[in-house]
């Protein structure tokens, strides 16, 4: 938090992709602990099923283009096509909170969509623009922040509140938030 805005809301991206990684890890270890019903039917995965009912021949197409000169570009076709039932990045960002008992709100998902933008770049020209994205990267990084504090509080075992800064500094960014000044996690 004692970055620029330059380098503020994408380091919080990137801590909150990282955390959310962890729970999503714990979580995927707890479901494998669970024992299986004896004689249950293992679940199969619908997405291939699916991408040869759509695409049928897909990957045998692809084998037969392979050659030295697209050699890499049927690679990446063929990665894809085999992630292609994988969540959405908000959905991976968002099932932790889920998972928490958290209830994210509109704001809170704005923040997370916002992450391409702050990862990727966003250029402004203009005087005006360049003090509106300042605002709104101020803004969002106290969003990303507050999220951050319920994944790291959250499976502590925390059952309080806390410090809402978006509501806090509202005059700072001139938005009108109708929360209130701590938040119940």
């Amino acid at each position: 938090m004692a970055a620029s805005l330059v380098a503020m809301p994408p380091g919080l991206c990137v801590a909150l992709e990282g955390l959310c990684r962890i729970a999503t890890s714990q979580a995927k270890k707890a479901a494998e602990k669970t024992k299986r019903v004896p004689g249950e039917a293992e679940k199969k995965d619908p997405t291939q099923e699916i991408l040869e009912a759509f695409l049928p021949g897909a990957r045998t197409l692809l084998e037969k283009l392979r050659s030295e000169v697209n050699k890499d570009v049927i690679s990446l076709i063929k990665k894809k096509l085999d992630n292609i039932g994988q969540p959405t990045n908000r959905a991976q960002l968002e099932a932790p909170f889920v998972e928490l008992g958290f209830a994210l709100n509109e704001e809170d998902v704005k923040a997370i969509n916002a992450r391409n933008r702050f990862l990727h770049g966003d250029v402004m020209l203009s005087k005006t623009e360049v003090d509106e994205a300042n605002r709104e990267a101020f803004y969002m990084a106290l969003r990303l922040y507050c999220l951050l504090a319920v994944l790291i509080l959250k499976p502590t075992g925390y059952d309080n509140r806390i410090v809402n800064y978006p509501r806090i500094h509202a005059e700072v960014y001139g938005k009108r938030i109708e929360e209130e000044h701590f938040r119940t996690i």
